[in-house]
């Protein structure tokens, strides 16, 4: 039996650039960055290596990409305020909140 290779989850910035040909040298030229760089901001979320850019360079993104690509991109769908496994949504949990009393007054 062979091992089945890990997926890395990367940045959504990296699917971006891949699906229009570019890489990490277009970044790098976009920000003034070397290349080394900007492979730094691609790297798989749990590489060592990888930074998340500045407020600045994310509006920047934001921009370049046409709203695509936004601050929570930058992160693991977890961490980024996505669905955890198992989650209903928040309806149930504002549903199962203790009602104040204004809330039962206008309720009643």
């Amino acid at each position: 039996m062979t091992d089945q290779p890990t997926l890395k989850l990367r940045p959504k910035l990296h699917r971006w650039l891949a699906d229009r040909g570019l890489g990490a040298r277009a970044l790098a030229e976009r920000w003034s960055i070397t290349p080394q760089g900007a492979s730094r901001y691609l790297l798989p979320f749990d590489h060592p290596k990888r930074i998340v850019p500045s407020e600045a360079l994310i509006g920047d993104v934001l921009n370049w990409t046409l709203g695509e690509i936004g601050a929570a991109d930058w992160y693991p769908v977890a961490l980024a305020g996505g669905p955890l496994r198992g989650s209903t949504g928040y309806a149930a949990e504002v549903v199962s909140l203790p009602a104040t009393n204004a809330v039962r007054e206008a309720t009643q």
